[in-house]
């Protein structure tokens, strides 16, 4: 778990990251540095006191906009915070199945936030299931789907069949040789620890890297693609 302090070069943005998800979980109210503390360690195993968390913040005005109440220091993250914790910047969260639902509401999110384009899915193991996920992209998005078993083959090639219909761009291709799980975009990637038709079932993690990561593994994708064998 400690990939995510590790990634982040400083701990201010490791604490902007426990804001971050603690002022979208709470709608909007302004957390105290003892629940951002909380929230990192809930969500990313990651340890970081709350009063080094008031301690950074106490500098970070362009970042934070703070307020006291109660005797406690209260806090609410401003655009110039949201921008450093950037799409790029990378992450690693926790899945758990007890919390099954608010992981699948997060990956959802991400897919159907993801802008227009190629994604590129790497994901061993298909069904129909896998489809509930994908069906959250946008319909100008053109999905490129790599996998090596293809599970309810019939029940998939009705959903591709479906997709078109709807004017969705579906393609899915074959390849022996693939053990990872992972979705790319233009801008952005995600490593999954699971297929996406067992998300949530089992503990496993969801990892963003940075540009390097994703840059290198697109070219493997990219490559693995051309050889594959059409579905």
């Amino acid at each position: 778990m400690g990939a995510l302090k590790s990634n982040f070069s400083t701990g201010l943005e490791t604490a902007l990251l426990g804001l971050r998800a603690e002022c979208s979980d709470v709608g909007g109210e302004w957390p105290s540095g003892a629940k951002i503390s909380q929230a990192l360690l809930r969500e990313h195993g990651v340890r970081l006191h709350w009063r080094t968390i008031d301690r950074l913040f106490a500098d970070a005005g362009e970042l934070v906009a703070r307020r006291k109440r109660k005797s406690r220091w209260e806090y609410f993250i401003l655009h110039q915070g949201q921008s450093l914790l950037s799409a790029e910047s990378p992450f690693v969260s926790l899945i758990d199945p007890e919390n099954a639902i608010k992981s699948m509401i997060r990956l959802q999110a991400f897919l159907s936030d993801l802008d227009p384009g190629v994604v590129k899915v790497c994901d061993p193991f298909v069904d129909s299931s896998t489809f509930d996920f994908l069906s959250l992209l946008k319909k100008d998005c053109v999905v490129r789907l790599l996998s090596k078993k293809i599970m309810e083959e019939q029940k998939v090639r009705l959903l591709l069949r479906a997709a078109s219909a709807e004017g969705r761009l579906f393609e899915i291709r074959k390849a022996a040789d693939l053990h990872d799980r992972y979705i790319i975009t233009q801008d952005r990637m995600l490593i999954l620890g699971t297929s996406l038709n067992s998300f949530g079932r089992n503990i496993s993690f969801i990892v963003r890297p940075g540009r390097d990561i994703r840059a290198s593994t697109e070219v493997k994708f990219d490559q693995i693609w051309e050889g594959g064998r059409a579905f």
